[in-house]
Parts: C-alpha cells; structure tokens; sequence
C-alpha cells in the first residue's frame, strides 16, 4: 500500500466515523425531543392531584398501556408507569 493511498484510506474513515457520530448524535437528540413531547403532554393532562382512579382511567380511555408497580418513589406506595420510549444499550 502506498503512502498516498494510505493516507487517503485514512482521511476515508475519519470522515466516516464523524458522519456517523454526527447521524448517532441528531438521532439522539430526536428521541430526547419524543421523550420530551409526551412527558410534556401527560404533564398539561394529568394536573398534580390527579387521583390514582383518574390517572387510570385517562390511561385506559385512551388505551394507554401502562403498568403498576410498587415501591418505585416510596416503600408502600404503587405507581403507574408508562413507556414513553426506548433506546439500545451503549
């Protein structure tokens, strides 16, 4: 291999990776847009207060799937929980 194709194979996969990486940052920050959108949307909906009946009920309406789980926040007390996303392991 020759020092100019080298050098040109060099240059190749440094703009490759920063391509990538530049594409891996704009996705991220899409989903963290998405992420952000539904929390925003369940915080306009469901006012602090809510009682856990409505909460369930606004989820079950609008065929929201969601689960309860204890001792999330608190030893003795349920909380729903909603998926509002998902992203691989890095």
């Amino acid at each position: 291999m020759t020092n100019h194709s080298w050098l040109r194979n060099s240059v190749f996969l440094f703009l490759l990776t920063t391509n990538l990486d530049a594409w891996g940052q704009r996705a991220k920050q899409k989903r963290e847009a998405g992420y952000q959108a539904a929390l925003q949307s369940y915080s306009e909906t469901l006012k602090l207060g809510t009682t856990r009946k409505g909460v369930e009920d606004y989820f079950q309406t609008n065929d929201i799937k969601y689960q309860k789980m204890c001792c999330v926040v608190e030893r003795s007390a349920y909380a729903e929980l909603v998926k509002i996303g998902e992203e691989k392991h890095p």
